[in-house]
């Protein structure tokens, strides 16, 4: 039975080994900041082989785009960049058709360096399972260059949690 938001996407993401990294508000209450939200956020590798395992799983679990398009079709990164640039699109949205709460938004905007994000990942264990969770400095730097005030104060208490864990007040 699952326990968890999201529990199924986690496992089938791990065992599937897809390379992901979560983001957003559900990052920030991982990393010790409470944040109201139900929406999962990640960042990916656009490789083909990623895309496809990642499109298999959403299709296995019924989340559907509210876009009408693929991700297949954003594997390229003009594609992408196209999309940002003419559509303000910043992510594709997806949800699951059984339970329309839970939703996950991939970000296609920006993030050049998913490789070097992914290897500062924190893993976390859950059960049978780990997640993959965007480090808090990294998480810090993605924040401070959103333009929404939102993030401008997500930014401001993961600089504290930072301060507290790295000098314990």
């Amino acid at each position: 039975m699952e326990q968890y938001l999201y529990e199924k996407v986690f496992r089938e993401f791990y065992y599937k080994r897809v390379n992901y990294l979560i983001v957003g508000g559900i990052a920030l209450n991982l990393h010790g900041v409470p944040r109201a939200t139900f929406d999962l956020d990640i960042l990916v590798s656009w490789d083909d082989e990623n895309v496809q395992k990642i499109d298999n799983i959403l299709k296995k679990l019924h989340f559907k785009s509210t876009a009408p398009i693929s991700l297949s079709d954003l594997k390229s990164t003009e594609k992408r960049e196209e999309l940002s640039r003419k559509k303000h699109m910043f992510a594709i949205n997806f949800y699951n058709i059984d339970d329309p709460l839970e939703e996950i938004d991939i970000l296609i905007k920006g993030h050049a360096e998913f490789e070097k994000l992914f290897a500062r990942k924190k893993v976390i264990k859950i059960d049978d399972f780990d997640i993959y969770l965007i480090s808090l400095e990294d998480l810090i730097k993605l924040k401070k260059h959103s333009h929404r005030n939102k993030d401008k104060e997500d930014m401001k208490k993961l600089l504290i949690v930072k301060n507290f864990k790295e000098h314990g007040h």
